[in-house]
């Protein structure tokens, strides 16, 4: 994230289900669950209700398309525990020094940190990491990747970003970020 960007949470799934064959362990950003309009058949029908707060009502910063206040995001993610898939919280940020990972120690949680990521926040948070191009430049970034499929360190994701806009990937002139990925485990979880 630039250094001007919010800090904030997402409600994902724990795990998306889908497996990109150049990333299949990411673990990032882009696992929001995706929300069916009236016409659309949703398999899970037990999170309308939850899926529609969270697109229309008030838990994201409309700028930032994050959740501001961790409260917030604990409150959904206990409001998505009707759905038979799990979730979790991540919160997204500069680094290991943010204030609003200190704010989320305070509460107890277990924080996980998951690596760097190179996503369009604001955007619907496709990452460019999960869909990590096959290109031979971008092999030797593939390799430099976690367990977790994301980068190790900030400076490896700025790299990757910046090769990633020099070879005119696809959609090279959205406005991606480096973001901090964390698991926040609540207290008691």
């Amino acid at each position: 994230m630039s250094a001007n960007s919010s800090s904030g949470f997402l409600v994902v799934l724990a795990d998306s289900g889908y497996r990109n064959a150049l990333n299949p362990k990411y673990m990032g950003v882009d696992r929001v669950p995706p929300y069916y309009t009236a016409g659309q058949a949703n398999p899970y029908p037990e999170e309308t209700a939850v899926l529609d707060d969270y697109v229309f009502g008030d838990y994201k910063d409309e700028k930032s398309n994050l959740i501001i206040d961790y409260s917030k995001a604990l409150e959904l993610w206990q409001r998505f525990k009707i759905s038979r898939r799990p979730y979790e919280i991540l919160l997204c940020c500069f680094g290991l020094d943010d204030a609003t990972l200190a704010n989320v120690e305070a509460s107890n949680a277990t924080i996980v940190s998951l690596g760097y990521d190179v996503a369009g926040i604001s955007g619907d948070g496709w990452s460019i990491v999960e869909d990590i191009p096959s290109g031979e430049w971008a092999k030797v970034y593939s390799q430099a990747l976690n367990e977790n499929g994301l980068f190790k360190t900030r400076m490896e994701a700025e790299r990757y970003h910046k090769e990633y806009r020099d070879h005119q990937e696809a959609d090279w002139d959205c406005p991606f970020e480096v973001v901090f990925v964390v698991r926040i485990i609540p207290e008691g979880q």
